[in-house]
């Protein structure tokens, strides 16, 4: 069963697409920030995919997945409204996956089954 970290801000979003991610049969933990997210990582729920918003509170998107790579090898999806950053080569370098807002939740469970 593939893990999942989704940082989120946004209650409503971060908790609809845990339900339907779970219903997919993916182990979900979410987080409203990257403080939060470091927490879930310590008590050793290790993910496969990162899934995070870029305007979180604290650090951006980009900034939570190169800090979280340095404590697990997953792969991320960045999920952003600004399609300016798809063609930011020091975004590209840091993660694996870009899906614009609003987003279909089935291009995430695509992702997360292929991979």
């Amino acid at each position: 069963m593939k893990k999942v970290i989704i940082i989120e801000d946004h209650e409503d979003v971060r908790f609809s697409l845990a339900v339907i991610l779970k219903r997919e049969g993916f182990s979900v933990e979410t987080a409203g920030d990257s403080g939060e997210a470091f927490k879930i990582i310590e008590k050793n729920f290790i993910p496969d995919f990162l899934i995070v918003d870029f305007n979180i509170p604290g650090m951006n998107g980009i900034e939570t997945i190169k800090e979280m790579k340095k404590k697990c090898d997953a792969k991320s999806i960045l999920l952003t409204g600004d399609i300016s950053l798809m063609g930011n080569n020091y975004v590209k370098e840091s993660i694996n996956y870009f899906i614009l807002k609003p987003y279909d939740p089935k291009k995430i469970i695509d992702i997360l089954k292929q991979n």
